[in-house]
């Protein structure tokens, strides 16, 4: 891997540098088009003059509500170029959750598509610090600010502004337990660090090729994979959503050698009928993340391609990459690994150091830590505390120094990679009229890993059959966050104070399919 020199200390330096050093060098591929490392940059510098003409400065937040396309990114290095913070929105939201998030970052414009501007409709005229709805596309609704246009007009060059590099360059927000979500605001020394330990674990040559297999950009882990292939001078190949016929032809086609996923895509990609029919032999390295991986399906991957699968752990507020197993040494499926580039602790409740093998909350503590939560003072005190992210996540570490990670934050539901947290769901059952007491839990599914399961009381007299439930819920929150399937129940289990006990609900999921696989 090539070391970017030390007078890089921003993001859009970073690109400037291989605009300069490799212009002529693929940086994206994107469907059937190819931009090279010197026009990313040039389109980049055209979106900065047109976001800096229509008001953008530095420090203000601006949303990038947009599936996966090329102008997401442009859009990221234009706001990135001028100083301001880039808040990306997940397209799977409802117009009441984007509106809690624009509001809560106070942004100043909102960049989106034909798509999913019906979500931004019904909400526009109630965001009061929104300037500007930029659209991407052609056929414009009437109040919205044509990009393209403006764009094909803008000059080729930008001014890079000079800031602190530990100023924010983008708030990824993050549900907290109550089911709000929390701003994480990272700067330009989270990223490039994370850029650079992401090449260092991937052992990425100038000759690779990385795939983002439909990881959505508005995530993350998908914004760390393009933009560490950028930082290490080398193409990722961007897709715009997860086909795995698609993935294995790209594979094929790019001679990727490594990409980043989920068990999910995982399983879906070995069951695919027509895997046999592609070469894969390019493929060296797999990252997989988000949820636990099969010491099964771990192994038929790696039979079946030769590739090898390194597992980890990240959360948002570490710039999605804390630990990982490493890609020479020992790997200990079941294991998250050990620290990259950073300190991490297993500790009690009074951050004592747990011995090994008992399991504590797990702490980091880095140049991978974020530097709070935006707007949010009181979050960013019980998270960050004694120099140390407290990321709530429960662990333990063997006596190799492998953490193993055995509980996510609490009641945290992960499906197919997505987070999902049970409050959210539960505020929204109490809205139907006739549900007396609600709780939600993950229980597990053979492929996306878990689902949400809600139990339900209903009111003396109701009645409600499980599609209504659960269509009550998608028409109110993200389609992924509904529940999968509902339990009807007399009452459901409570300590004295009256708290559902959640334990003994899980207890009688993993008791019943003991028995069914005894």
């Amino acid at each position: 891997m090539q070391k970017l020199p030390t007078s890089i200390t921003t993001v859009g330096q970073m690109l400037e540098y291989w605009a300069m050093e490799a212009p002529t060098k693929p940086a994206l591929y994107f469907r059937d088009e190819v931009v090279t490392f010197s026009e990313l940059n040039r389109l980049s510098n055209r979106y900065a003059n047109v976001l800096s003409q229509l008001g953008v400065g530095p420090g203000d937040r601006v949303c990038i509500f947009c599936p996966n396309r090329l102008e997401f990114l442009y859009s990221y290095f234009g706001l990135i170029k001028i100083g301001a913070m880039m808040v990306s929105l997940s397209v799977m939201l409802k117009a009441d959750e984007a509106k809690y998030i624009i509001d809560d970052a106070r942004a100043k414009m909102i960049i989106t598509t034909e798509y999913l501007y019906p979500v931004i409709e019904p909400i526009k005229d109630q965001l009061e610090t929104i300037e500007h709805i930029l659209y991407l596309d052609d056929n414009p609704p009437a109040g919205v600010t044509v990009l393209p246009p403006l764009v094909e007009r803008a000059a080729d060059e930008f001014h890079t502004r000079e800031f602190d590099p530990d100023s924010v360059a983008c708030i990824i927000y993050t549900s907290g337990t109550t089911g709000r979500p929390k701003g994480a605001m990272l700067t330009h020394n989270n990223l490039l660090h994370n850029y650079e330990s992401a090449n260092i674990l991937l052992k990425t040559t100038s000759e690779d090729v990385l795939l983002v297999p439909g990881l959505p950009l508005f995530h993350l882990l998908a914004q760390i994979c393009v933009m560490a292939a950028l930082y290490g001078g080398v193409p990722s190949v961007l897709m715009e959503f997860f086909v795995p016929q698609m993935v294995l032809e790209n594979i094929a086609r790019y001679k990727a050698n490594s990409f980043s996923g989920v068990p999910t895509m995982f399983a879906l990609l070995l069951n695919d009928p027509e895997i046999d029919n592609y070469d894969l032999s390019s493929l060296r390295i797999c990252f997989c993340s988000s949820a636990p991986l099969s010491l099964s399906l771990l192994r038929r991957f790696e039979e079946r391609t030769g590739a090898i699968i390194t597992e980890g752990y990240g959360l948002t507020e570490a710039t999605a990459l804390v630990t990982s197993n490493p890609i020479d040494g020992q790997r200990k499926p079941g294991s998250v690994g050990v620290p990259i580039r950073c300190e991490v602790r297993v500790v009690d409740e009074k951050d004592r150091d747990m011995p090994v093998g008992e399991v504590g909350e797990i702490i980091i503590r880095g140049k991978n830590v974020m530097k709070g939560y935006y707007n949010n003072q009181k979050a960013t005190a019980e998270t960050m505390r004694n120099g140390w992210l407290h990321t709530g996540d429960m662990g333990n570490f063997d006596s190799d120094g492998y953490l193993y990670v055995v509980d996510r934050k609490k009641d945290l539901i992960i499906t197919g990679g997505y987070n999902i947290y049970p409050a959210e769901i539960e505020n929204v059952l109490y809205k139907h009229p006739a549900v007396a007491m609600a709780t939600v839990i993950g229980v597990p599914d053979e492929i996306k890993g878990e689902i949400a399961k809600a139990y339900v009381v209903l009111k003396e007299g109701q009645t409600v059959t499980e599609k209504e439930i659960i269509d009550f819920c998608r028409e109110r929150i993200a389609k992924y966050k509904a529940p999968r399937a509902v339990e009807f129940r007399e009452t459901l289990p409570t300590t004295p104070t009256g708290k559902i006990l959640k334990r003994e609900l899980r207890n009688q999921v993993l008791g019943r399919r003991k028995k069914e696989t005894s």
